[in-house]
């Protein structure tokens, strides 16, 4: 297995208010923490949130796909799962050494959000194209100068994230094999991108009639790097005082020089360190220095 950079991205978001605690995988016993789900019901979430998501994709100048995880050949027999603050998400198993009735946490679907040198933005699955057998995805199909993200679907109602380096990103980065030494490998957090939460749950929904009541904890408390997106969602008090720029305030095409991402003064109002700050003069000037939109 390869092992790909630790480029984790979080977000030092406050904590949102719930009624419940959250609920962490390892605590999980009981089928209303998670749900239950037919390959027909999985397969519809993932059709309905990939729909959803393409519009979210066009909106960021990105390109998104189904690509999100693979392996070489040699990785056939292995189990395969993602760390995430509430537990370990089993997603593939095809081991006869390790259970898999211990990860309690599943896999229900996933995505990967990229930046296409083609400029195709939305719905686009070339990014397999030139890609064997798990290896680095292919420098003829993906910007490598560009983050890629990964987003993963669990049994709990959550929506994961990885954010990786382009250069460094591979189908099966973000992901560990069971009984290896898995040093380097990128962890997943709790996604800040609330809608996608939101979709996600209504899905659920939907398809299942389950009325999903896992809290989502957004502080992310246990992958918290020194290296975070400096840019974050900014308070309901919109306290301006506080010595950051906040985005929505401003008027002006934001940028952040840390994460590469711009944001407009009509999207989600985000606090940012002025040291981080650049300002554009509109929003193709930010696109020329290779900055992507922000998804919200």
């Amino acid at each position: 297995m390869k092992k790909s950079i630790l480029t984790l991205v979080g977000c030092s978001i406050a904590l949102l208010s719930f009624t419940a605690s959250p609920i962490h995988a390892k605590d999980i016993t009981s089928p209303s923490d998670t749900f239950s789900i037919s390959k027909k019901e999985k397969s519809e979430i993932n059709t309905d949130f990939y729909n959803w998501a393409d519009q979210r994709a066009k909106m960021g100048n990105m390109a998104i796909s189904k690509y999100y995880f693979d392996h070489g050949p040699e990785d056939n027999g292995n189990l395969w799962y993602a760390s995430t603050p509430d537990g370990d998400i089993l997603v593939r198993n095809a081991s006869d050494t390790y259970s898999s009735k211990k990860y309690n946490l599943r896999k229900i679907g996933g995505f990967v959000f990229y930046t296409a040198k083609d400029g195709t933005t939305g719905k686009c699955d070339n990014i397999k194209k030139d890609t064997d057998d798990g290896a680095e995805y292919s420098s003829n199909q993906i910007d490598i100068t560009k983050p890629v993200d990964k987003y993963l679907l669990a049994n709990n109602g959550i929506v994961y994230e990885c954010k990786l380096d382009g250069e460094a990103a591979e189908p099966d980065s973000g992901f560990k094999i069971k009984g290896e030494d898995n040093i380097g490998s990128d962890d997943w957090i709790v996604s800040q991108d609330k809608a996608a939460q939101d979709e996600y749950r209504q899905l659920i929904t939907k398809y299942t009639g389950n009325n999903v009541s896992t809290a989502i904890n957004y502080s992310n408390s246990a992958t918290q790097s020194s290296d975070v997106d400096s840019t974050t969602p900014a308070q309901s008090d919109n306290n301006t005082d506080d010595g950051m720029d906040h985005t929505a305030q401003t008027g002006k095409v934001i940028g952040d020089v840390k994460t590469h991402i711009y944001h407009t003064a009509d999207q989600h109002d985000y606090k940012i360190n002025p040291k981080n700050e650049v300002v554009f003069d509109n929003e193709q000037q930010a696109i020329n220095a290779g900055y992507r939109k922000a998804l919200r």
